[in-house]
This record gives structure tokens, sequence and C-alpha cells, in this order.
């Protein structure tokens, strides 16, 4: 089964609505970063998500690339710890897989 982006399924009216929208919010960024030479951690994760998917914050929001590091803080919000997974590494030094933190702390006591 093919899998369908979001993107896909907006009208063209749509799809340059949440661009403008995009263009907007990192606009605002720029303009905070010239003012104060930085930008607030969560803020710099969050403009680095529009970046990756394609500057629209629904695109943001339903993002699938439940692997990045980044993936739970997309939203400008420290998440829930529910919501955190721990990476299982191997000896390798590999990612082999991830788990959500309660179980991790789990296993550890």
């Amino acid at each position: 089964m093919k899998k369908t982006s979001y993107l896909s399924t907006l009208t063209p009216e749509e799809q340059n609505a949440l661009i403008l929208q995009g263009q907007k919010a990192k606009t605002a960024n720029s303009e905070r970063i010239k003012k104060y030479g930085f930008l607030a951690p969560l803020k710099a994760i969050r403009a680095h998500c529009l970046d990756c998917q394609g500057e629209g914050p629904s695109w943001v929001t339903n993002c699938d690339q439940h692997e990045c590091p980044l993936w739970p803080y997309r939203m400008a919000r420290r998440p829930k710890e529910k919501d955190l997974l721990v990476a299982q590494i191997s000896r390798m030094g590999e990612v082999t897989g991830h788990k959500p933190l309660d179980e991790a702390r789990a296993e550890e006591s």
C-alpha cells in the first residue's frame, strides 16, 4: 500500500497558504536572530523542523520522521515523559531500535 503524503491531500490554494505561513514564521525567526543573536533552543528546533518539512506548520505536526532525535520537540514544547523514546545502542555504537522511557527505567531498576 502506497503511503500518501499530507501535502498531496491539499488543494494548490491550501498548499500555498501553508507555505506562506511557514515563510512568515521564518521571517519572524530571522528578525529575532538579528535582534538577539540567537533563538531559544525550542524555537531553533521548531525552525529546523519547518525547514526540514518544507516550511509548512501542519507538515511539522504530521512529521513521520520518528527516528529523528528532535522529533519529540518539533512542536516547540517540551514533550511529556511518556512521549520520549530511548535509543537502544549496540556494542558497535549503532542504534538498533527505540523504546519508551518508562520501559527503559523499569529495566534499570
